[in-house]
């Protein structure tokens, strides 16, 4: 996009300067933050790199925090990275590199939260204060003693996809997610000091051992490339209340040197049974200053870690692509500076630890590494080698809108009076929610959802009316003139990203950012797809949101690369600057980054598929990134789930060797199925706010919006019906809040009783409207809950099974042509296809079975004759059909309503035999080639 302005900020020597992107169109943002109230954090510690500053990352408190250290603690998983700060007594070295492996506890928080153990847990561990960690890598001068580093000297050096490089002045460190190695380049001349950051007692003791085997005593000077380090912590605060139980580890490190380096023991001096060190002395004696640190098993790993040891990791980068089938498929490389390649060293690859979600569901095999095995936050990661993994999903497709022919009268006329009302909902918020761009978004997308619901009905009064309003409200947002002071985004050129006026929820401190931008990118989709003005006149702006929320480039001079999406964990982050921080009885806390709903995460991802689904029109020549768009929205929506699926349900809770979160840790105090927020080191069953309605929002948080493109959370139905919504209904009984949003994800598994419950008590959320969850049930009550047991060649589909075992299949093509669709089995085998009008949609239970199904068209579907909508026409035109085909129509009965020979191509105008118009319903068609071949499909008819 074309570049308007350069504005640059001088921060201690580095200028960095950023350009302010033009959306173009008739959209506008303000170039800056000046006059608007709102400050963005300062950059405390100044990168060495000049592009727009990473947010949401794991490793974000490098660049900022609020206290004014070095970093909070990182979580790489399966490992903790600290830069140490001189808060608590044992953390003498100041600004050095703090590593340990984290064992797993569970707990009650903190006051009040003390009171109600039976309502909350966390789950956490006993290195959640910066002093548990089991080393302390320090810079050392020629003699040994520590160098002086300031915490201003730390720097965010580089970054890449799931690494990142700290510099601290005396030594750059390497580390990143799932990687086993911490790699350590020393500079300045500096040498290096490994110790022991708590006290050493009969619990917790440091030894050093040459081998496997022999355990090294003495504090004499000797030679050696490599040594293992044995650390035993033991942990219990001394609580009557038991807050915490007592716990104790035994961690295993390989440290891997260069040949010839010197090291040397300072023994423990105080009472000393298990012959411990205090710490040890690394004498570089060649031009080589570097060392790896690597986690280990066991001590029993250390030769087979040593052969991979000298690949130190210089980037990681993920790339994503989505087949003609929907398989969504990650690679992700590392590449390497071998600093050494002796004999019998493996040269170019790396061990490392893959997920839950990288193994558990993915059609591609790893090459795993002896069976080795971490427990870990994210449940089992398992020990991979080599320099690449690879991981493959099946995306199960995504429609905008449920729009289908109403069996019932009763049901339309109960949907059509909601709608008289729901259509002159209030757009701007007011009181406390008042231009929060949060409450905004989500009345902009309520309103957007109602659009498909007058589409529907037929009122063609109150789709225009819907249309405009949204129109207006999304018009206002996207444009900039001087004299307004609030519903614009502005651009902010200290980090490199948009902002929302007003804020709210922490979004100038880049939290949140895709949960409300989310909103307006699906209201603009969803009004891109009835309005094809709209997307030439201000699609840029929405662009330019998908772009502060998941920029595709990692080079783009405005935003940076996937501010929100975490590519190894496979979900996202909302905490913008890297995690909080307090302090209790003496030790400091750090929760790390966390996300809290990954249900509106998730509708940030499918508002992107669903954009580039409405800009994917060939009269759309300036929307090149369209089909990017779909593709990218693909891959978030189709990772995140198996992410959240682990992570936030732990869906096979109770299965020791697969579960995330171990059973018997949560039994004291209630295992409840899933977590309410996610951080880097916790997993917190409860949500940020005072809530006063349990399970209702702890639970309900991780399912809101429910709309047409969340049905993802019907993927598992058994865990959604047994677990997640049994417990919820256990913990809450007799409770109605957000009654809309958990009765639509009730008509995910149990369309009925949803119906029966939701019109027995119809009360709606702030971001929910009565006509659009009745639309909503009412769809899945009729054609059947959502399955998995089907895939496609094109992504805008939902397949659903009804309560007897008959399949349904529906298709939106947005396209200016003509598409046959062709299905799959879960076996990949060629199942039939479905025919689909431009511009229109199908739902039928019947696939042609034909080998070669490019032929036939049938549309439009339904046909609505003078709607003046999309599906009115002269008729339902029969297309390819072949030479001398015969079509016969009948209705429902059976009975023959019309027929005739035709070749090629044929408009039907709805009329029988007779020549009379036939009654609105469903009718079946059967087209009998000149070959003998026989097609069958069916069409509805709307008066």
């Amino acid at each position: 996009m074309k570049k308007i302005v350069i504005v640059c900020f001088l921060f201690f020597v580095h200028t960095i300067c950023f350009s302010v992107p033009n959306p173009g169109g008739n959209a506008s943002i303000k170039q800056d933050l000046s006059g608007t109230g709102v400050v963005t954090p300062t950059i405390s510690r100044t990168p060495s790199f000049q592009k727009p500053y990473p947010t949401n990352k794991w490793y974000n408190s490098l660049i900022y925090n609020d206290y004014s250290k070095p970093s909070l603690a990182m979580y790489t998983q399966p490992q903790l990275h600290i830069v140490s700060y001189q808060t608590v007594s044992q953390q003498r070295y100041n600004g050095c590199l703090l590593i340990g492996y984290p064992v797993l506890d569970a707990y009650v928080p903190w006051p009040p939260y003390d009171s109600q153990p039976g309502n909350c847990f966390t789950y956490s561990s006993d290195i959640v204060d910066n002093t548990r960690s089991q080393l302390c890598v320090t810079p050392t001068d020629l003699s040994n003693i520590p160098k002086t580093i300031s915490t201003n000297d730390v720097k965010l050096k580089s970054f890449s996809d799931w690494a990142c490089t700290m510099d601290n002045g005396q030594y750059e460190a390497t580390f990143g997610q799932g990687m086993l190695f911490t790699y350590f380049d020393f500079k300045n001349n500096s040498n290096a000091m490994i110790s022991y950051p708590n006290t050493l007692n009969a619990n917790n003791s440091f030894k050093i051992y040459t081998d496997s085997s022999t355990h090294v005593t003495s504090t004499n000077t000797f030679t050696a490339d490599k040594i293992i380090l044995e650390v035993t912590s033991y942990y219990n605060t001394g609580n009557t209340s038991s807050r915490y139980h007592p716990t104790s580890s035994v961690r295993y490190y390989g440290i891997f040197l260069p040949t010839n380096t010197q090291i040397q023991l300072n023994a423990y001096s105080g009472s000393d049974p298990a012959n411990s060190t205090q710490f040890i002395n690394i004498t570089f004696t060649g031009l080589s200053r570097y060392m790896s640190v690597g986690l280990m098993t066991s001590k029993d790993d250390f030769e087979d870690w040593y052969k991979y040891s000298y690949n130190f990791v210089t980037n990681t980068q993920a790339t994503y692509d989505v087949t003609n089938q929907n398989k969504v498929k990650t690679d992700f490389n590392f590449t390497f500076n071998v600093k050494r390649s002796d004999f019998g060293l493996v040269t170019n690859q790396t061990l490392f630890a893959v997920m839950p979600h990288h193994y558990k569901k993915s059609s591609i095999s790893l090459n795993y590494f002896n069976d080795k095995v971490f427990q870990t936050f994210r449940g089992k990661m398992k020990v991979v080698s080599g320099n690449k993994f690879s991981t493959q999903y099946q995306f199960q497709g995504m429609v905008p809108f449920l729009n289908h022919t109403i069996s019932s009268s009763a049901v339309k006329t109960l949907i059509t009076s909601s709608l008289d009302t729901d259509k002159n909902t209030n757009i701007d918020p007011a009181g406390y929610q008042a231009d929060n761009t949060y409450y905004y978004g989500k009345n902009l997308a309520k309103v957007a959802n109602l659009i498909t619901v007058a589409d529907n009905a037929g009122d063609i009064t109150a789709k225009n009316l819907l249309i405009s309003r949204l129109r207006t409200e999304l018009a206002n947002w996207f444009t900039y003139s001087s004299v307004e002071t609030k519903k614009f985004f502005a651009y902010d050129s200290n980090w490199g990203g948009l902002i929302g006026i007003n804020v709210g929820f922490g979004t100038q401190r880049y939290n949140d950012h895709h949960f409300h931008y989310g909103y307006f990118i699906y209201a603009s989709a969803i009004l891109a797809m009835y309005d094809d003005t709209f997307a030439n006149r201000y699609g840029g702006m929405v662009e330019l949101l998908i772009k502060d929320i998941a920029n595709t480039t990692r080079s783009d001079s405005d935003f940076p690369y996937m501010r929100h999406f975490d590519v190894y964990e496979g979900h996202s982050w909302s905490n913008g600057m890297g995690g909080g921080q307090f302090e209790d009885s003496g030790f400091v806390y750090s929760d790390s980054i966390d996300e809290e709903s990954s249900s509106e995460a998730m509708n940030a991802w499918s508002s992107i598929y669903l954009w580039g689904m409405a800009t994917n029109k060939s009269s759309y020549f300036n929307f090149a990134n369209s089909d990017k768009n779909i593709k990218l929205g693909i891959w978030l929506y189709t990772n995140h789930y198996n992410s959240i699926r682990e992570y936030y349900f732990d869906a096979d809770s109770g299965d020791s060797e697969t579960e995330i979160y171990p059973s018997n840790l949560l039994a004291t105090y209630g295992n409840h199925g899933s977590v309410g927020v996610l951080f880097g080191g916790r997993a917190w069953y409860y949500v940020y706010w005072s809530y006063t309605h349990g399970a209702r929002e702890v639970k309900g948080i991780q399912l809101l919006p429910v709309t047409p493109a969340m049905t993802y959370l019907a993927y598992d139905k058994d865990y959604a019906e047994n677990n997640f919504y049994a417990k919820m209904l256990t913990e809450t009984p007799g409770d109605y809040y957000w009654n809309d949003v958990w009765e639509k994800y009730h008509s995910l598994f149990n369309p009925s009783s949803a119906w029966t419950n939701f019109t027995t008590n119809p009360t709606v959320d702030d971001g929910g409207t009565k006509s659009f969850t009745y639309h909503f049930i009412n769809y899945f009550k009729q054609y059947g809950t959502p399955v998995t047991t089907y895939s496609a060649d094109f992504p805008s589909y939902l397949v659903t099974e009804d309560s007897l075992g008959k399949k349904y299949f529906m298709i939106y093509n947005p396209l200016p042509i003509n598409r046959v669709v062709r299905f799959y089995d879960s076996s990949d085998t060629y199942a039939g296809s479905v025919n689909v009008n431009a511009g229109s949609y199908v739902i039928t239970s019947n696939l042609i079975k034909d080998t070669n199904p490019d032929n036939i068209l049938v549309y439009p579907v339904p046909y609505k004759p003078h709607s003046g909508g999309s599906y009115d026409a002269n008729g339902i035109t029969f297309q390819n059909i072949g030479t001398n085909a015969k079509i016969r129509i009948f209705n429902v009965a059976g009975e023959l309503v019309f027929e005739t020979a035709q070749s090629t191509f044929f408009v039907w105008d709805a009329k029988n035999k007779y020549g009379n118009n036939i009654a609105s319903g469903i009718y079946i068609y059967y087209i009998t080639s000149n070959e003998g071949k026989t097609f069958k499909g069916k069409i509805a008819i709307e008066r």
